[in-house]
């Protein structure tokens, strides 16, 4: 069956937004029962690898990616309060098609870590701005069972942990 890749997309764009809408309820509901959470400020020191890797079937070209381009990275971070880390992550080019890399858009799925235990975050990133938005779906040591939002732009990424 052929379909108009027009609208191919728009179902996964409904689930995103619908997956995005529930997520935040819960978050939301989860915070007011519960006080005040943490709040960290990261900012990316120096990106100590970077790769892109063509999937989905078609070769890579110069700016533009396909739906299955991954790309994984791991970046020297520091916290506000002054405490290294690194963090770590692949995004998965999730747009349909080929299109000019500033249209893509991408699942994310990352690690932040610190001496006291690991974030774990999951998102979803525009390469137009580039930006991202995600939730904190768990964590290790000091973070274990942490939940909450991430929120990235290229100067700074903010962790919201709820309490």
């Amino acid at each position: 069956m052929k379909l108009n890749s027009r609208h191919a997309w728009m179902p996964s764009a409904f689930l995103s937004v619908l997956v995005a809408a529930v997520a935040t309820a819960l978050l939301a509901s989860a915070g007011a029962a519960g006080g005040s959470g943490r709040t960290y400020t990261v900012k990316t020191i120096k990106t100590q690898g970077s790769v892109w890797i063509a999937g989905g079937g078609k070769t890579m070209s110069p700016g533009h990616l396909s739906a299955g381009n991954r790309l994984f990275e791991t970046n020297a971070v520091r916290r506000e309060d002054g405490v290294k880390g690194v963090f770590v992550a692949t995004v998965m080019v999730a747009s349909p098609g080929t299109v000019a890399a500033k249209r893509a858009v991408g699942l994310m799925r990352g690690v932040y870590r610190f001496g006291d235990g690991d974030i774990y975050v999951d998102g979803f990133v525009s390469y137009a701005l580039p930006s991202g938005t995600g939730v904190v779906v768990g964590g290790t040591g000091a973070y274990e069972g942490v939940r909450g939002t991430v929120t990235s732009t290229e100067a700074k990424d903010v962790l919201h942990l709820l309490p």
